[in-house]
């Protein structure tokens, strides 16, 4: 399988954030879901549990949580409207 090359990926994630009207405010409840950098994979998605500065504490579909960057994240919006 191909991977996406870095200045594609880059300006997909750019694109999002022009689309989506600037940075994205995280808060606790928040459906998000990772960007992939190879075609075809799907996202992983989860739960924001805690917003603390720049980390998120998220709680993945799968029962694991992990802290990360909001920068990583991007809202999922076909699990919020479910």
């Amino acid at each position: 399988m191909r991977r996406l090359p870095i200045f594609l990926a880059i300006a997909l994630v750019f694109a999002l954030f022009v689309v989506a009207g600037g940075p994205m405010t995280l808060r606790k409840g928040t459906h998000v879901k990772t960007l992939t950098n190879t075609v075809g994979m799907q996202p992983r998605r989860g739960v924001v549990e805690r917003v603390d500065g720049d980390t998120v504490e998220v709680k993945w579909a799968d029962g694991h949580t992990s802290i990360l960057s909001g920068g990583a994240l991007i809202p999922d919006r076909e699990t919020q409207k479910k």
